[in-house]
């Protein structure tokens, strides 16, 4: 049996085994930086995609609320004073400000609605995600 320290290996003058075929360090090292661009790429893609599904959540819960708030005026027995009132709401295990607009449209048998809805964040005035508009009307 011959011991694997009398093997010789064939070497080209590349530096690359003749009988291998394996690659040089530079060529690894290349594969790699590759690899390594293209993970920073989909890591990117995958940052923003998580961000703009926590968008779309938030921005459908305001949705939600809005249109709850504005089925409540809608349904309301009594006719809806003009003005303008701010409530906060918890929908969802979250805290909302909701803004009822009512005023007065040219015709005296209708009302207009708007209802916006924004995060509540202590105490500063957030921009609101969503606002509606509605009519409630007097039969």
């Amino acid at each position: 049996m011959a011991s694997v320290a009398s093997k010789s290996m064939n070497i080209n003058e590349d530096g690359r085994n003749a009988a291998g075929g394996g690659f040089t360090l530079l060529e690894v090292l290349i594969a790699l930086a590759v690899l390594a661009v293209s993970a920073m790429a989909v890591l990117s893609q995958t940052n923003n995609s998580l961000y703009q599904l926590q968008q779309l959540r938030e921005k459908t819960l305001a949705q939600w609320t809005a249109e709850y708030q504005l089925n409540q005026l809608r349904v309301a027995e009594s006719w809806p004073a003009t003005g303008s009132a701010e409530d906060a709401v918890e929908f969802a295990g979250r805290e909302w400000r909701v803004r009822r607009t009512v005023s007065e449209t040219t015709e005296p048998w209708l009302r207009k609605i708007e209802v916006s809805v924004a995060p509540k964040a202590g105490d500063t005035q957030a921009s609101p995600l969503v606002t509606l508009t509605g009519y409630r009307g007097r039969f």
